[in-house]
């Protein structure tokens, strides 16, 4: 082999390389969401919707149908924070009610029509306990009398 090839070669590899690291690289990034841990499942929620990643939104998705309902519910707060969108998801909501939320945004992702919420318009604090409450009732769905909890608040709904 002659120098010049060599080094083509060896360029080559180096960028065959790097692109194999880069893809692990993102991969790793998005691990937390598959973890048997539901408390590491909810914190790569939190972490999402925090650092606007809404190259995560597929994954959120995913977590919308996770058997915890914490990591639900951190779920659709980052995608609703990410997206400014919820398709009539609610975390505390019936398994049919949200399966046919969650259909709704598969089909959104598919479809290529979420967008991003820009930064500057994002909430920047957490949702405190009367956001589920609108004008002295209850979010649509929610029963009177019902425990809501909000990260570590927790109310009555009137």
């Amino acid at each position: 082999m002659q120098l010049g090839q060599r080094k083509a070669t060896a360029a080559t590899y180096t960028l065959l390389l790097a692109l194999a690291l880069a893809t692990g690289g993102c991969e790793a990034k998005y691990r937390k969401f598959d973890s048997t841990n539901p408390l590491v499942r909810a914190q790569a929620a939190i972490d999402a919707g925090a650092t606007a990643d809404f190259d995560a939104v597929p994954r959120l998705v995913d977590l919308l149908e996770d058997r915890d309902a914490a990591v639900r519910m951190y779920a659709i707060q980052s995608l609703r924070r990410l997206c400014g969108e919820d398709f009539g998801y609610r975390h505390y909501g019936t398994e049919v009610e949200r399966k046919a939320a969650v259909q709704r945004w598969r089909a959104a992702v598919r479809a290529g029509t979420l967008r991003p919420v820009p930064v500057d318009t994002q909430p920047t604090t957490a949702p405190q306990p009367e956001d589920a409450v609108v004008n002295g009732k209850c979010e649509a769905g929610m029963r009177p009398g019902a425990l809501v909890r909000n990260r570590s608040l927790a109310f009555i709904c009137r």
